[in-house]
């Protein structure tokens, strides 16, 4: 069964009262913490459905507070399965990591 990654950033979350609220309804929206210097969120699901739920929930926050240039960066990516054993790959692997066949390829699919 296929897993999707639904990605949700903030841009500075300790810059003001304003985008600290905003990183909170994004964590209560996502199931997943991450990320380097900007703050990512992630939503994990097997259902493309509630993936593409997600992101609009996410549109519909960053439309609340001004940002909608964010909603740019909304994306939901299908991640790397090994077609043989199922195993789920990492997005920069080629290769299975527990048989070594070739994985599927990261797959961007639009939430709208």
């Amino acid at each position: 069964m296929p897993r999707y990654w639904v990605s949700l950033h903030t841009e500075n979350p300790d810059a003001t009262k304003q985008e600290a609220k905003l990183e909170k309804e994004l964590e209560e929206l996502s199931n997943h913490v991450g990320g380097d210097t900007l703050m990512q969120y992630s939503y994990v699901t097997e259902d493309l459905e509630d993936a593409k739920e997600v992101a609009m929930k996410a549109v519909d926050i960053y439309r609340k507070y001004g940002l909608e240039h964010m909603t740019d960066f909304i994306n939901i990516t299908k991640q790397p399965e090994c077609p043989k054993c199922g195993h789920f790959g990492r997005f920069r692997d080629d290769y299975c990591s527990e048989c070594g066949t070739k994985l599927t390829s990261a797959e961007e699919i639009p939430y709208e």
